[in-house]
């Protein structure tokens, strides 16, 4: 009797040994889901912010390149006037008040270029800003992995102790040895995706060196651009000056100086074009590097998130 005792209570004091093994391992796990689940979110919000950033990057290089080729159009518009009333001046046959009319509509078409090269001051700002800025969410993602990448190597560890101490339970313990190889695996994987998109993240650095070499490039244009066409106006305010003042010896001079300033224009407004295609093409390469990294996260969230719900359900049964 007291020998059925004894096994009776050795039986119990085995089956309280391998529920507190399993509490105890089920408890980190879940623990673990949380921090998981923090991180996953914070980093679904990063990825978020860089696609609404990357998407105003790309309005905005439109913007600029609708204000540029609009600012091709004037210049050209204003090429044509100088040309027109220059030969007027060289053969002596344009009355006075035609020529005051026409300097008057120079003078207005160069003030009202001024005013829109003003408009090119928010894009080129922002442009400016972007790359340190997604080189800041590039960093914050990257925190984000070393992160992930602990907890994996935690989930690693845990399920190793876990395997080791359910193999004590002997039979009792198989189906829970089974999860945690199951477990190593993921962990396994997940460290794969993880070094895969640590790589993503330093080729878009490479990219991002050369947008912010290309955005420089732009922004020192645009101040050229900007400088040449208050020269400009500056001209086109003498001329008409020098017009009222019927003094037409000095206009051919200024014609010249004017027509080179205009030709400047355009050729830095071109520039300005191509620039802005050329980044546009680099924003567009950037998109497809972000949705390639959206995609490695959302896969790393399926490889665990099945594995966590297992586990959880595993603690409620």
């Amino acid at each position: 009797m007291f020998g059925r005792n004894k096994i009776r209570q050795e039986e119990i004091e085995r089956l309280k040994n391998k529920i507190n093994i399993d509490n105890g391992f089920f408890a980190e796990m879940e623990d673990q889901k949380d921090m998981f689940d923090a991180s996953v979110a914070e980093l679904a919000e990063s990825y978020r912010q860089v696609a609404a950033d990357v998407a105003q990057l790309s309005e905005n290089m439109n913007n600029a390149i609708t204000l540029a080729s609009g600012n091709a159009e004037i210049e050209n518009g204003l090429g044509a006037i100088i040309n027109d009333y220059r030969e007027r001046v060289q053969k002596k046959e344009m009355q006075q008040q035609a020529s005051d009319e026409a300097y008057h509509r120079l003078l207005d078409a160069t003030t009202r270029l001024v005013d829109v090269n003003k408009h090119f001051t928010t894009p080129s700002k922002y442009i400016s800003e972007f790359p340190s800025t997604y080189k800041a969410q590039n960093q914050s993602c990257r925190e984000n992995l070393d992160q992930m990448e602990e907890f994996g190597k935690q989930m690693g560890v845990l399920s190793l102790q876990a395997a080791i101490e359910a193999g004590r339970l002997g039979e009792d313990g198989r189906q829970f040895v089974e999860t945690a190889e199951d477990i190593r695996t993921y962990a396994a994987n997940y460290d794969k995706v993880i070094a895969q998109t640590r790589l993503q993240l330093e080729q878009s650095d490479e990219r991002l060196s050369e947008l912010e070499n290309q955005v420089h490039h732009l922004i020192t244009l645009l101040k050229e651009n900007n400088i040449a066409t208050a020269k400009l106006m500056n001209l086109c305010q003498d001329a008409v000056n020098k017009s009222d003042a019927l003094n037409h010896n000095s206009l051919m001079d200024d014609f010249i100086e004017i027509q080179n300033k205009m030709s400047t224009l355009r050729n830095a407004d071109e520039e300005i074009v191509k620039s802005e295609e050329r980044n546009r093409m680099q924003v567009d390469d950037l998109n497809e590097e972000f949705l390639a990294q959206q995609k490695n996260q959302k896969e790393i969230f399926r490889m665990i998130d099945p594995l966590y719900r297992h586990l959880i359900e595993r603690k409620s049964q």
